[in-house]
């Protein structure tokens, strides 16, 4: 809600000033530094600090909350602003300082091995767990963190997005004639394969340096195609409980297409549907 032709979220002339501050001041609130180290992969400490910054208040969670947490600091578009939340353990930092450590943590947390190598769970290496849901969100944060439209620019330590590209190829439903063809699974390639999932596939791929010439982003788009009409939540975006669409499915795909600079797909105007929706 930062945009949409408003002023900085700090500007008195912002109708929403106090609630921003105060959203952000929440997150801050739940800032946890962990010590972090060498992982298989590389190096995960660009700043040589040592430390990494999570986000959690019940710490079951840490990776999906903080990554939702940096997608909301980088969009405060403020990396100098400084931390004025008393308790916090990042209290007196900047903002693109604790930025930074986040996305070290995301570096640091990333699994190492087995199928689930390159992707994430719901804690920081979490071995034997890996699924495109919580995957999804370190790399949006990433995205925002490294992203020069909110001006932080944080540096992500060059393995991320190569061990990030193995998880892709894994997660991505082979292309052998079924309806799940170029989709995204959960934990596995077949397993509840949907839009929702896809969004964020097609994110990840434009994160890692796809563009919409590659063969497996044309696949993710077919998959996309086929359910476009699905009138169901499984696996569509239209018809979910309560008779509404799927928001986050919305919008992963507005992420992910966009990114790419699909604006039509197969004839579908898909962001006049969605606004319309």
């Amino acid at each position: 809600k930062y945009g949409y032709g408003l002023p900085s979220p700090f500007d008195p002339g912002n109708p929403y000033r106090e609630n921003l501050e105060n959203g952000l001041n929440y997150i801050f609130l739940w800032a946890r530094v962990i010590n972090i180290d060498n992982e298989p992969a590389g190096n995960p400490d660009n700043n040589g600090n040592g430390k990494g910054v999570y986000f959690s208040r019940w710490e079951s969670h840490r990776i999906y909350e903080t990554a939702i947490a940096m997608m909301a600091i980088a969009a405060s578009r403020a990396p100098d602003r400084v931390v004025n939340v008393p308790g916090s353990a990042v209290e007196n930092w900047k903002y693109k300082d604790v930025l930074q450590d986040a996305v070290e943590y995301l570096a640091w947390g990333q699994n190492d091995a087995g199928w689930e190598r390159g992707g994430w769970g719901y804690e920081h290496n979490y071995v034997g767990w890996s699924d495109e849901s919580n995957t999804g969100w370190p790399t949006f944060g990433l995205g925002f963190a490294e992203s020069p439209a909110y001006g932080f620019m944080c540096t992500i330590p060059a393995f991320v997005k190569t061990e990030l590209n193995i998880w892709i190829d894994y997660i991505q439903n082979d292309v052998n004639g079924d309806t799940n063809d170029g989709g995204a699974g959960y934990t596995s390639p077949d397993s509840w394969v949907n839009i929702l999932k896809t969004g964020h596939l097609l994110y990840q791929m434009e994160f890692v340096g796809d563009t919409a010439e590659n063969q497996r982003v044309q696949d993710a788009v077919a998959y996309l195609v086929r359910h476009w009409n699905d009138a169901n939540d499984e696996p569509g975006w239209r018809g979910w409980p309560g008779g509404v669409a799927g928001y986050q499915a919305m919008y992963n795909v507005m992420k992910g297409l966009a990114g790419l600079g699909i604006h039509v797909i197969d004839g579908i105007d898909w962001q006049t549907e969605f606004e319309e929706v």
